[in-house]
């Protein structure tokens, strides 16, 4: 991958978020920032732990969430039965 090829995007979003870092006491060329999202079913300390099996430890990992302490929780999707489209 190039950056010449790469193509620029943005959005505009106001949300709090709350993160946590791991970080291996040193680093070298080949650590990396990782940084890992979670979805409905998931929260920052679980990502942090799955990122961490799935990269190795030479990495700095950041798991970003919500701020749940502001009580700003999405509604959970609404689960869909199979063959019908939801409409």
């Amino acid at each position: 991958m190039t950056l010449e090829n790469a193509r620029h995007y943005s959005f505009t979003a106001r949300l709090d978020c709350r993160y946590i870092v791991s970080a291996p006491d040193a680093l070298d060329d080949g650590s990396m920032l990782v940084v890992t999202l979670h979805g409905f079913s998931a929260n920052p300390e679980v990502m942090l732990r799955l990122t961490a099996l799935m990269m190795g430890p030479r990495h700095v990992i950041a798991a970003a969430g919500r701020d749940e302490a502001a009580g700003r929780q999405p509604p959970l999707a609404q689960p869909r039965q199979p063959g019908h489209d939801g409409a």
